[in-house]
């Protein structure tokens, strides 16, 4: 059962004991990123929130990294740079970081990103004010390699919905995060169980201890270019490995097909017959079970629900094109489910319907 509160919040304001010690500890990892980190560690020494140290951690860079870092230690007293001798993976040098890490808060940094000069400082408010939350992340706009502007990737923000939509995707943007220190187990943060979804594997496992949500705005740019692993074909593939387990841990078993079928509805990959789409169907409701098993008394439901039944609504619809009868049962139980979700179902097919627009 998850807690209302992981432990809790502390101050913003700090004693004289430990003013020696930052506010904040920025961990960011990096191998061979000497081309964009410059601009990724500008982004956190300019933010508004002074109160913090960036710990860089070189995973055994060959290029001109070490360079780059050794004139940020330079310029900025700030800048706390861990260069590993031997390459130990973005889990191995995250953990590093984090040991390293002396601030009453952790955040995430990805060296060829781009943090807005807010990000921190709102993040601690967020925090300051939902003492029951121990993670925090927020939305993001997509960057290429050049810093053009693209489309922003939403995500939920209340940490039921948050702990919902990990048995679809992960709905918490790694870079993004700023987290309560004393809500992790300092010895070993990242497991490197699943590479490279470690990201997904430790969120959606801490949403059954902890609550998670996101700031419904961008505080972060994200570089989608050649030299990031996002979406790639072992990412989906240890992406659903861990789904299974997540849900087994949920007290769902479900097969590694069940969990690839699951993990496709967030990458617009369908069910082939309507037997499949039923079969899917009836998963997500014992999914939708056992993720509300976990939640506090009546927190989210609605929201859970009428997420769960917008899925069924697509399911029915894609059942309907050969098998109009499991179509209408599958249906029947979406709108018991939620009888107001087939309206946000029709609004959500008419946005991907839609053309994007780049800069929106």
């Amino acid at each position: 059962m998850m807690t209302n509160s992981p432990a809790p919040s502390p101050p913003v304001s700090r004693s004289i004991e430990d003013q020696r010690a930052p506010l904040v500890s920025v961990v960011m990892p990096v191998r061979n990123g000497g081309e964009l980190l410059q601009e990724a560690i500008d982004s956190i020494l300019r933010q508004t929130e002074r109160d913090l140290e960036l710990i860089v951690v070189d995973d055994a860079s060959n290029d001109h990294t070490p360079a780059v870092l050794a004139q940020a230690q330079a310029t900025d007293p700030r800048v706390r740079v861990r260069r590993l001798d031997a390459n130990l993976g973005i889990a191995g040098a995250l953990n590093e970081g984090c040991r390293l890490a002396r601030g009453t808060f952790i955040a995430r940094m990805d060296a060829d990103d781009i943090s807005l000069p807010m990000r921190i400082e709102t993040q601690l408010r967020y925090l300051s004010a939902h003492p029951d939350v121990a993670v925090v992340g927020s939305w993001v706009r997509r960057v290429d390699q050049f810093g053009a502007l693209g489309a922003i990737q939403r995500y939920p923000s209340e940490p039921p919905l948050v702990a919902w939509s990990m048995m679809f995707f992960n709905s918490i943007a790694h870079p993004t995060v700023l987290m309560r220190r004393d809500a992790l187990h300092m010895d070993a943060v990242y497991k490197a169980d699943y590479p490279p979804a470690e990201d997904y594997a430790f969120f959606a496992g801490m949403t059954r201890t902890v609550r998670l949500a996101n700031i419904p705005e961008v505080l972060l740019h994200y570089r989608m270019w050649a030299g990031n692993s996002s979406r790639s074909p072992e990412m989906d593939r240890q992406a659903t490995l861990f789904l299974r387990d997540h849900a087994r841990a949920l007290g769902v078993t479900i097969t590694d097909v069940e969990s690839r079928a699951l993990h496709g509805l967030a990458r617009d990959r369908y069910p082939d017959t309507a037997q499949q789409a039923r079969e899917l169907a009836n998963l997500i409701l014992a999914l939708r079970a056992a993720v509300v098993r976990q939640m506090p008394v009546g927190d989210g439901v609605a929201a859970i629900d009428e997420d769960a039944a917008v899925r069924l609504w697509l399911l029915a619809a894609l059942a309907g094109r050969t098998a109009p009868v499991v179509a209408a049962s599958i249906a029947a139980t979406a709108f018991r489910l939620r009888p107001t979700s087939l309206l946000p179902f029709v609004a959500k097919v008419v946005r991907r319907l839609r053309p994007r627009d780049a800069a929106s």
